[in-house]
């Protein structure tokens, strides 16, 4: 038999338990009966609607994009960074005639050329990373940089002011102040001993560069030998100064002007102090980088797989002899993978970890 104070307890949870319901029933009929809106798909042609092909440049493995532009108004706007299913490096998926996306296609390789192109557009997609699509991000980046920005405090001050293209070359190229602290900053021509000969009176700056570069090389080859002591070598570098102080001085010149430093003629001439870092690139931008550079005179340029693949190069070299090796997944049978991820593999990392 129920006593009276468990009926009361009873009855004071039953209440509590219906408030909470009534209290939780907007919830609980999101659960039950969740509302939805149905959205039509994206507009893919129109009056209003033109794609444009590119390259993604969101990593150094260069699939193809197709960026749809709509025009709104007078504006035309990137309003979606695709896949381009034409280029070998993205896989195709199928579109159904609702154009929503249909059965993924086990394809490894890209449309046939001939494919009309309102059949792309209409019945294929052409696959793309996050990354590649998320490039949208960068061309509308309220904080990306569209013009020169110079220093306007001291180093680490973090202040900047825009300034043009024109005043941009010229002080790259004659050197520049900082305003805000009288700060001298040099230019290429500080460093351009050619040019600094020739200004002097000189009429073969290479004649001259060439005699002093094989003075410098029996230096060091006279200090290669074992009966060689440091204070011939030290003799030999003081002679080096004495001659060419002298040639240099007839046209009024230093040899602080041309060398790095006198008492280490092995490091060079000043044009040394410029290196050339170029970014991402295939091998034939090596030919314009290594041109550019020996032109001005220094020896000193760099890729920017420099840093980041410099151990997957020498670890390459040390074990197989080569430098670049990259894998074959679509042939291979079995595939072994420690330390690493399909999904980064390259040329090509659309079509290969797909």
């Amino acid at each position: 038999m129920v006593s009276r104070r468990d009926f009361v307890k009873g009855s004071i949870a039953i209440a509590s338990l219906l408030v909470a319901g009534a209290g939780l029933q907007p919830v609980l009929s999101q659960l039950v009966r969740p509302k939805f809106e149905r959205i039509a798909p994206d507009l893919q042609m129109g009056a209003n609607v033109r794609y444009v092909y590119s390259s993604c440049l969101g990593c150094n493995v260069r699939c193809g994009i197709k960026a749809r532009v709509v025009k709104v108004g007078d504006l035309e706007i990137v309003e979606r960074i695709e896949g381009n299913p034409y280029h070998p490096y993205n896989r195709a998926v199928s579109l159904n005639g609702n154009g929503k996306l249909g059965s993924q296609h086990l394809r490894f390789y890209h449309l046939p050329y001939n494919t009309p192109v309102k059949e792309a557009l209409t019945k294929w997609h052409g696959t793309l990373c996050p990354r590649g699509q998320d490039g949208i991000y960068y061309l509308y980046d309220p904080y990306r940089v569209l013009v020169p920005l110079k220093r306007a405090g001291p180093r680490g001050s973090g202040k900047w002011k825009p300034i043009s293209w024109e005043q941009l070359i010229m002080e790259v190229v004659e050197g520049g102040v900082i305003e805000e602290t009288g700060e001298r900053l040099p230019g290429l021509r500080d460093f351009f001993v050619y040019g600094k000969l020739r200004e002097a009176g000189f009429e073969d700056p290479n004649a001259i560069l060439s005699d002093m570069k094989k003075d410098v090389q029996e230096i060091l080859e006279y200090a290669k030998k074992p009966e060689t002591s440091y204070e011939d070598i030290v003799m030999k570098i003081e002679e080096f100064k004495e001659k060419w102080s002298k040639i240099l001085g007839e046209k009024g010149l230093k040899l602080e002007d041309i060398l790095i430093d006198p008492d280490r003629p092995d490091l060079g001439t000043k044009a040394n102090m410029v290196a050339y870092l170029r970014g991402r690139g295939q091998g034939h931008t090596d030919y314009m980088s290594a041109r550019w550079i020996a032109g001005f005179g220094s020896v000193n340029w760099l890729r920017h797989t420099s840093s980041c693949q410099l151990g997957y190069y020498a670890a390459n070299y040390l074990w197989a002899g080569y430098h670049d090796i990259q894998p074959d997944p679509v042939s291979s049978k079995v595939i072994i993978m420690a330390g690493a991820s399909m999904g980064r593999l390259h040329p090509g990392a659309r079509a290969r970890a797909s």
